[in-house]
């Protein structure tokens, strides 16, 4: 029997903003989170510079073309771009590989300097990325296995928390949920001819912990078995796919050992929250450490907003 969820969120969530939880909330640690998902809104995480891997990674996996309204009520189609394009409007590769780079280009308004570089590398990096996570897709047969849905959300209720946990599924077919993963690189030394270097990410020898979280609600909220793809840009064939057959931290058992890890990082932050109207009394409680790599995207004045909740 499906489990119903409450429909009724407690004033203790309201009063700071929150009516969910989600895997990306769950691995974030608790000074990063309560900083920014409690005493921040959605508008300060929006402001914050996304790294260009993450827009490169999601120019590679794209969409499929969708009409959005905007908030002045105007409807607009946004057409179809990267591997989305591929498997929803029937791209071919190269256009899968140009759409892709358009969509990423709209993004270097963002960046100077060495954030400039390293964007442009990410660029460069694409069409091997778009190639080999094309190749991971249709060693799937991902045509063949029905109906296919993108950025779906599902919903599950944890015991004992008091709202629920959201997350959007990447990719879904009647038989498996897949779960997509670009992996690219960090800025390295500098050379000697002054141009940055970078450090390439490789395929990951077991599925990351972050993934694992999403892959687990996913799993826990559907039924339906999942997969990870892990695609690289530093060489053609440099992808792979795990299941629960090939690895042993996607078998079922150890799925729930993550959703239970999800629902006592919940039971903890849910605990915290009543204990105060007033959310700034409750940082006493909590240890924050500037130095983790999370607060790394966050520019001199938004870290002075941070910091400058603790000053108590």
């Amino acid at each position: 029997m499906k489990k119903e969820l409450l429909t009724t969120v407690p004033d203790y969530y309201l009063n700071v903003g929150l009516n969910h939880f989600s895997p990306s909330q769950d691995t974030k640690p608790l000074d990063y989170w309560y900083a920014t998902y409690v005493m921040k809104d959605q508008e300060f995480r929006r402001k914050i510079k996304p790294n260009p891997n993450m827009n490169g990674g999601n120019a590679v996996q794209g969409d499929k073309q969708r009409e959005i309204t905007k908030q002045d009520g105007e409807v607009i189609t946004i057409p179809g771009f990267g591997v989305g394009g591929y498997i929803f409007e029937h791209f071919t590769k190269q256009q899968a590989i140009e759409s892709a780079i358009e969509y990423m280009q709209d993004y270097q308004r963002l960046y100077t300097d060495r954030d400039l570089e390293h964007f442009h590398e990410v660029i460069k990096r694409i069409p091997v990325s778009v190639t080999n996570l094309i190749k991971a897709f249709d060693s799937e047969k991902i045509f063949e296995q029905g109906e296919m849905t993108t950025e779906t959300y599902v919903e599950y209720q944890h015991d004992d928390i008091e709202i629920v946990t959201i997350g959007r599924t990447d990719l879904a077919t009647p038989k498996y949920i897949y779960e997509v993963k670009t992996k690219w690189f960090k800025k390295g030394k500098v050379k000697k001819d002054g141009t940055q270097g970078f450090t390439s990410a490789s395929i990951p020898k077991q599925p990351d912990f972050a993934h694992l979280m999403q892959v687990a609600l996913y799993w826990k909220a559907t039924g339906i078995d999942t997969k990870i793809i892990y695609a690289t840009g530093n060489k053609e064939d440099d992808w792979i796919i795990y299941d629960k057959e090939n690895c042993e931290a996607m078998e079922h058992h150890k799925l729930q050992e993550y959703i239970d890890y999800a629902r006592r990082t919940q039971l903890v932050r849910q605990n915290l929250l009543k204990l105060s109207d007033n959310p700034g009394d409750i940082a006493k409680y909590i240890q924050p450490d500037f130095s983790s790599f999370y607060y790394n995207n966050l520019n001199k004045e938004q870290m002075k907003e941070i910091t400058d909740l603790w000053n108590i």
